[in-house]
Protein backbone atom coordinates (compact mmCIF):
# COMPACT_ATOMS: atom_id res chain seq x y z
CA UNK A 1 0.00 0.00 0.00
CA UNK A 2 2.75 2.18 1.02
CA UNK A 3 4.47 1.65 -2.51
CA UNK A 4 1.37 2.87 -4.41
CA UNK A 5 0.87 6.24 -2.32
CA UNK A 6 4.45 7.01 -2.86
CA UNK A 7 4.18 6.47 -6.81
CA UNK A 8 1.00 8.48 -6.68
CA UNK A 9 2.72 11.46 -5.00
CA UNK A 10 5.82 11.11 -7.40
CA UNK A 11 3.50 11.44 -10.66
CA UNK A 12 1.73 14.80 -9.06
CA UNK A 13 5.48 15.89 -8.89
CA UNK A 14 5.66 15.07 -12.22
CA UNK A 15 2.82 16.67 -13.45
CA UNK A 16 3.76 20.12 -11.35
CA UNK A 17 7.07 20.49 -12.15
CA UNK A 18 6.53 19.76 -15.89
CA UNK A 19 6.56 23.81 -16.93
CA UNK A 20 9.80 23.85 -14.93
CA UNK A 21 11.83 21.18 -16.04
CA UNK A 22 12.49 19.34 -19.41
CA UNK A 23 11.02 16.05 -20.42
CA UNK A 24 14.47 13.85 -20.29
CA UNK A 25 14.96 15.64 -16.71
CA UNK A 26 11.29 14.23 -15.65
CA UNK A 27 12.14 10.96 -17.62
CA UNK A 28 15.34 10.36 -15.79
CA UNK A 29 13.52 10.87 -12.19
CA UNK A 30 10.55 8.90 -12.92
CA UNK A 31 13.47 5.89 -13.67
CA UNK A 32 15.59 6.30 -10.46
CA UNK A 33 12.35 6.37 -8.76
CA UNK A 34 11.39 3.26 -9.85
CA UNK A 35 15.00 1.38 -9.71
CA UNK A 36 14.36 2.47 -5.61
CA UNK A 37 17.68 4.77 -6.49
CA UNK A 38 17.30 7.04 -2.56
CA UNK A 39 18.87 10.32 -3.18
CA UNK A 40 22.04 11.21 -0.77
CA UNK A 41 19.58 13.07 1.67
CA UNK A 42 17.60 10.51 2.40
CA UNK A 43 20.04 7.67 2.54
CA UNK A 44 21.70 9.40 5.65
CA UNK A 45 18.05 9.76 7.02
CA UNK A 46 18.42 5.36 7.60
CA UNK A 47 17.23 3.78 10.57
CA UNK A 48 19.73 1.71 11.95
CA UNK A 49 18.30 -1.28 14.65
CA UNK A 50 19.52 -1.01 18.24
CA UNK A 51 21.72 -3.75 17.19
CA UNK A 52 23.26 -5.33 14.00
CA UNK A 53 25.01 -8.40 13.39
CA UNK A 54 27.90 -8.83 10.97
CA UNK A 55 28.33 -12.78 10.69
CA UNK A 56 31.49 -14.58 9.73
CA UNK A 57 32.36 -17.90 8.68
CA UNK A 58 33.37 -20.63 10.91
CA UNK A 59 37.20 -19.97 11.87
CA UNK A 60 37.10 -17.02 9.58
CA UNK A 61 37.63 -13.31 10.27
CA UNK A 62 36.96 -12.57 6.53
CA UNK A 63 34.32 -10.05 6.18
CA UNK A 64 31.63 -11.16 3.48
CA UNK A 65 30.50 -9.27 1.16
CA UNK A 66 26.69 -9.83 1.72
CA UNK A 67 27.92 -8.69 5.43
CA UNK A 68 29.42 -5.76 4.62
CA UNK A 69 25.56 -4.55 3.01
CA UNK A 70 24.65 -4.56 7.00
CA UNK A 71 27.14 -1.81 7.65
CA UNK A 72 26.58 0.71 4.99
CA UNK A 73 23.40 1.90 6.88
CA UNK A 74 25.46 2.02 10.74
CA UNK A 75 27.77 3.97 8.21
CA UNK A 76 25.60 6.81 6.66
CA UNK A 77 23.56 6.96 10.60
CA UNK A 78 27.09 7.79 12.10
CA UNK A 79 27.57 10.09 9.11
CA UNK A 80 24.49 11.98 9.52
CA UNK A 81 24.76 11.90 13.60
CA UNK A 82 28.74 12.67 14.31
CA UNK A 83 27.95 12.92 17.95
CA UNK A 84 27.07 9.33 18.48
CA UNK A 85 29.72 6.36 18.86
CA UNK A 86 29.56 2.24 18.84
CA UNK A 87 30.03 -0.43 20.66
CA UNK A 88 31.33 -3.68 18.58
CA UNK A 89 31.39 -7.25 20.68
CA UNK A 90 32.86 -9.67 19.44
CA UNK A 91 32.03 -13.36 19.33
CA UNK A 92 33.12 -17.36 18.60
CA UNK A 93 32.03 -20.24 19.15
CA UNK A 94 32.85 -22.74 21.59
CA UNK A 95 34.82 -25.12 19.70
CA UNK A 96 38.75 -24.63 20.29
CA UNK A 97 40.96 -23.31 23.19
CA UNK A 98 39.65 -19.84 25.07
CA UNK A 99 42.50 -17.73 24.01
CA UNK A 100 42.36 -18.75 19.85
CA UNK A 101 38.23 -17.54 20.44
CA UNK A 102 39.48 -14.54 21.86
CA UNK A 103 42.05 -13.82 19.51
CA UNK A 104 39.71 -14.49 16.85
CA UNK A 105 36.76 -12.27 18.31
CA UNK A 106 39.59 -9.59 18.42
CA UNK A 107 40.51 -10.06 14.42
CA UNK A 108 36.93 -10.02 13.80
CA UNK A 109 36.54 -6.76 15.90
CA UNK A 110 39.33 -5.05 14.12
CA UNK A 111 37.82 -6.09 10.63
CA UNK A 112 34.51 -4.84 11.14
CA UNK A 113 36.37 -1.48 13.04
CA UNK A 114 38.98 -0.91 10.30
CA UNK A 115 36.35 -1.18 7.43
CA UNK A 116 34.45 1.36 9.17
CA UNK A 117 37.21 3.55 9.25
CA UNK A 118 37.85 2.88 5.43
CA UNK A 119 34.35 4.66 5.16
CA UNK A 120 34.88 7.87 6.91
CA UNK A 121 34.28 7.00 10.66
CA UNK A 122 37.07 8.03 13.19
CA UNK A 123 38.40 5.83 15.10
CA UNK A 124 37.50 7.28 18.09
CA UNK A 125 34.26 7.11 17.94
CA UNK A 126 34.09 3.08 18.03
CA UNK A 127 34.97 1.17 21.11
CA UNK A 128 35.73 -2.71 20.95
CA UNK A 129 35.17 -5.55 22.68
CA UNK A 130 36.61 -8.92 21.87
CA UNK A 131 34.23 -11.68 24.40
CA UNK A 132 35.85 -14.46 22.32
CA UNK A 133 33.60 -17.75 23.78
CA UNK A 134 30.29 -17.45 25.48
CA UNK A 135 28.52 -19.84 27.13
CA UNK A 136 25.43 -17.71 26.29
CA UNK A 137 25.70 -17.84 22.85
CA UNK A 138 24.95 -20.93 20.33
CA UNK A 139 27.85 -23.05 19.20
CA UNK A 140 27.73 -21.39 15.82
CA UNK A 141 27.56 -17.98 16.75
CA UNK A 142 30.57 -16.52 14.26
CA UNK A 143 29.38 -12.68 14.74
CA UNK A 144 30.52 -9.21 15.66
CA UNK A 145 27.42 -7.07 17.65
CA UNK A 146 27.16 -3.09 16.68
CA UNK A 147 25.45 -1.10 19.12
CA UNK A 148 24.78 2.45 18.67
CA UNK A 149 25.64 4.51 21.99
CA UNK A 150 23.61 7.26 22.61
Amino acid sequence: MRRKNNVRSVFIIVITMCKRFCFKTLFLMLVLFCMNVVPAQSRSRQKVDKEVHVYFNFRSARLLREQTAKLEPVCAYLKSHPKRSISLVGYTSMEGSAHQNKLLAKWRVEVVSQWLEEHGIEESRIRTNAMGQSEKTPVEDCRVVICVIQ
